[in-house]
């Protein structure tokens, strides 16, 4: 079993931009980061097929957006 300690590449806060979590997602070899909100409780994820779909299905492509409006909320967890 691989335990990964350094975290940080892995989260954003639901008020970065987009852009930022694409730079993440990029960065690290899983495709995807954990949203948390400014109090640490983690909102939801995204990966880079959700990312993919929200574009898709947006009017207008604009990635400073915040991830709050992209992330998967209904996601599945354990632990």
């Amino acid at each position: 079993m691989i335990i990964e300690r350094n975290v940080a590449r892995y989260v954003v806060f639901t008020d970065d931009e987009i852009s930022h979590a694409l730079r993440k997602i990029s960065t690290n070899k899983t495709r995807i980061v954990f949203a948390v909100a400014a109090n640490g409780v983690l909102e939801g994820v995204i990966t880079d097929g959700d990312l993919r779909r929200w574009l898709l299905s947006s009017a207008e492509l604009d990635i400073t957006r915040p991830v709050a409006d992209a992330l998967n909320k209904s996601f599945i967890y354990h632990y």
